[in-house]
């Protein structure tokens, strides 16, 4: 579990702040994942833990995330400051942004977004391709 957090930690912790735009609700989102991840292990790790993520991130997610996410400019999103591509992202529809985090963010595979979404190849295609023309 240590080696599982010192490894993806980071990244899911980007991952959460950017789904709810609030660090220390991240904070906890990102802990409750390795928590639901450690109790499977039927899956690639880093598309098990992003599952886990995005589930919690449902739970914590508060009404007011977008607004909050726009004004959470920290070293967690872009290192010294918060990328204007972050704005357009939070704009994006929850299951649209969970997509790219997941893809573009986090680098995984099609199958394996695919996967994490609880969703066909052919949709989170669909997603990407959906997301990325309204961030064009």
């Amino acid at each position: 579990m240590r080696q599982l957090m010192e490894e993806y930690g980071t990244a899911i912790l980007r991952l959460c702040l950017m789904m709810l735009g609030d660090e220390p609700t991240a904070h906890r989102a990102a802990q409750r994942a390795f928590m639901l991840a450690a109790r499977q292990s039927n899956t690639p790790a880093l598309t098990q833990i992003a599952r886990a993520a995005l589930r919690a991130c449902r739970r914590y997610a508060p009404q007011a995330a977008l607004l909050r996410f726009v004004r959470a400019r920290s070293s967690f999103v872009s290192g010294e400051e918060a990328n204007p591509l972050c704005g357009a992202v939070a704009l994006l529809p929850r299951r649209e942004r969970a997509a790219v985090l997941l893809h573009d963010y986090l680098g995984l595979t099609l199958p394996q977004t695919a996967a994490a979404l609880h969703v066909s190849r052919r949709r989170a295609s669909r997603l990407l391709r959906r997301s990325h023309s309204r961030m064009a």
